[in-house]
């Protein structure tokens, strides 16, 4: 999932959150990132369909959807970022290339449960086959064996030996030999086979009208959103907006919406140094 860490006099938590779904806007990786290792141990790619991510675990997947034109595509999040105020999560140039990018997009990012945890369990387990025990599996040995003919019923002749070049003993047929316990099987443990990484496959759905807001926060108590509504009313139209996460009441509390993502990052900078830092640019 990956450890706490402090940027910027900011602490961030990553944590599992498989129901994470969030709008906003997106950056793209600075070029001078190529070769890098990423925050999992990784060497980042711009022509990986990759992505940061402030908190989401380390690596997991992503659908990203261009909200403008109804573009999507599957992307691995990989590292830590963006720390620009205002970003939601930042992408390799490949990816901006594949949506069509523009500093004034807007973005869905959702998570892909299914294939985020199987990609968790996979490195639980381990990545390459395991076998116990280990060392090469032991032939059964075989043991000394001796022939004897058998002697011919009453009456009946003895058929004439087929000449041989080796002896042959007579005489009473011996025990056989005991047969030895065969070695204990040497057992293989596949692990979960890893998902692939994102194939580059870019889905066309419809566009989606978004308004852009810059939220303060989201309260589980009603009466303490509706103080700080009043704590933000001289920046703008605040908004009360009510949400439902897993079956929990949240409100949240919005000042906009704003008319572009550049009025906004303004918006955003003001509330930032207002002592509001939880806040941050959304569309909607």
């Amino acid at each position: 999932i990956g450890e706490p860490y402090q940027v910027n006099g900011t602490w961030y938590y990553p944590a599992e959150d498989f129901s994470y779904d969030e709008n906003g806007i997106a950056a793209v990786i600075p070029a001078d990132r190529d070769g890098q290792t990423t925050a999992n141990g990784e060497r980042y790619d711009p022509q990986m369909l990759a992505a940061q991510h402030r908190t989401l675990p380390l690596p997991s997947f992503v659908r990203v959807t261009n909200l403008d034109n109804g573009r999507s595509v599957a992307v691995r999040v990989n590292d830590r970022g963006p720390f620009e105020p205002g970003r939601i999560l930042a992408v390799s140039p490949r990816t901006a290339e594949l949506l069509q990018l523009t500093p004034e997009t807007r973005v869905q990012v959702q998570i892909l449960p299914d294939e985020s945890r199987q990609l968790a369990a996979s490195i639980q387990r381990g990545a390459s086959t395991t076998q116990i025990p280990e060392g090469p599996a032991q032939a059964v040995p075989r043991g000394a064996v001796t022939s004897t003919p058998l002697a011919p019923p009453g009456g009946a002749s003895a058929a004439r030996p087929t000449p041989s070049t080796g002896s042959v003993a007579t005489g009473p047929m011996p025990p056989p030999p005991p047969n030895p316990a065969p070695p204990a099987p040497t057992v293989v443990r596949q692990p979960i086979a890893p998902p692939t990484d994102p194939t580059g496959t870019v889905t066309q759905g419809r566009p989606q009208a978004t308004r852009l807001f810059v939220q303060a926060g989201a309260f589980s108590s009603r009466p303490n959103a509706e103080r700080m509504v009043e704590r933000l009313r001289s920046f703008g139209p605040t908004v009360l907006a009510p949400i439902s996460v897993n079956g929990r009441q949240f409100w949240r509390v919005r000042v906009g919406p704003v008319n572009s993502v550049r009025e906004g990052d303004r918006l955003l900078e003001r509330m930032l140094a207002a002592g509001f830092p939880d806040s941050r640019l959304i569309a909607d």
